[in-house]
């Protein structure tokens, strides 16, 4: 599997309703269309679309929550996974 970049926020604001994401191939530049991008905060699945043709990924959720912190995926078919928060 190949390898991605993946860009998002380290710190999201309480109230926060939207959080993006970007997705490029090992370059760091050539954006990566159409993996999908889930975000989670504890058991709870808050969010889950797939990147546009510029590798963006608009989440669109309550980030209400602060004790948990929230969770990032991003696989797609020949890609590597990636998890952070």
């Amino acid at each position: 599997p190949e390898d991605i970049v993946v860009e998002h926020s380290t710190t999201i604001p309480q109230g926060a309703s939207m959080l993006e994401i970007q997705v490029y191939e090992d370059d760091g530049v050539t954006p990566v269309q159409d993996v999908r991008v889930g975000v989670s905060q504890g058991a709870n699945t808050l969010g889950c679309v797939r990147t546009d043709a510029m590798g963006k990924a608009l989440v669109l959720a309550d980030f209400e929550q602060t004790t948990d912190p929230v969770r990032i995926a991003v696989t797609g078919n020949g890609y590597a996974t990636y998890r952070g928060s």
